[in-house]
């Protein structure tokens, strides 16, 4: 529970943060965090012993990048997906379908942050 609420407590500090008048062009700020949250996977594919596990992380951090992006050049909304899709493939690495080994309390803690913060964003005037 404690990991729940501590992604529900970060996710809307991040949102407070990322909307609040701070930062005039939130929309990159946001494209950045979806592409840095979306790379962190590799670090645990490369402390993993299976090459192939490795592979399949760059190439999902890789389609995140190019879906940060697209949020970037096209609209905030892509990115709020990104986040969606992300927390969704968290919630992939908890039950273990995908076998890269992480830290037990890193995908419910990801996906519950995700999800908050996108939901966060969608509920915000910039989309």
């Amino acid at each position: 529970m404690k990991l729940v609420l501590s992604g529900i407590a970060l996710a809307i500090l991040s949102a407070v943060i990322i909307l609040s008048e701070v930062i005039p062009y939130s929309y990159e700020v946001q494209a950045i965090l979806l592409a840095a949250i979306g790379s962190i996977y590799i670090g645990f594919g490369l402390s993993d012993s299976h090459p192939h596990n490795l592979r399949l992380e760059v190439l999902v951090a890789a389609l995140f990048f190019g879906i940060a992006i697209a949020g970037y050049w096209i609209s905030p909304t892509i990115t709020g997906m990104g986040f969606v899709l992300h927390g969704v493939w968290d919630f992939l690495h908890h039950p273990q379908v995908v076998k890269t080994a992480v830290p037990r309390w890193y995908p419910p803690f990801c996906a519950v942050y995700d999800w908050v913060l996108a939901a966060c964003l969608f509920s915000s005037q910039i989309f």
